[in-house]
């Protein structure tokens, strides 16, 4: 989704902080760490925030979607929308489009959906896994 903000770096810290706040829409794809931690933040400020996730409950990869569920109410009480169970079809910059036909218009949108350890650059020097991870025992 090239339409939409990603946060990795502290530059994409700064570009998402110049576009979000108080009054402003954020809509965040994925309730994961990164995506539940921005939408907290941004509500608090006053933001309307919007959070969408395609598996049935947050942190589920993480967590299991037992657990998970149970994070649901802190959405609620932090004045997030969290709509689980949602499949995104269309990003641009100002708008989400998920698969039922729901449209959430937007002044931001922020890929929250992971990221993919960076350590290519260790070449065959450390056993890795097969998503890229170090291998590491107890």
């Amino acid at each position: 989704w090239e339409a939409a903000l990603t946060l990795h770096t502290a530059a994409d810290a700064d570009t998402l902080r110049a576009v979000v706040g108080a009054g402003r829409r954020l809509v965040v794809v994925g309730a994961g760490w990164i995506g539940a931690e921005v939408a907290g933040v941004v509500a608090a400020a006053g933001g309307d925030v919007t959070v969408v996730e395609a598996a049935t409950s947050p942190l589920s990869t993480a967590l299991g979607a037992r657990v998970g569920a149970l994070t649901t109410g802190w959405y609620a009480r932090a004045g997030v929308r969290l709509l689980t169970g949602a499949q995104v079809v269309e990003v641009r910059p100002d708008r989400v489009r998920l698969a039922d036909g729901t449209v959430l218009v937007a002044d931001a949108v922020l890929a929250a959906v992971g990221a993919r350890p960076a350590t290519a650059w260790v070449g065959t020097g450390l056993p890795r896994e097969p998503d890229g991870s170090l291998r590491v025992d107890e």
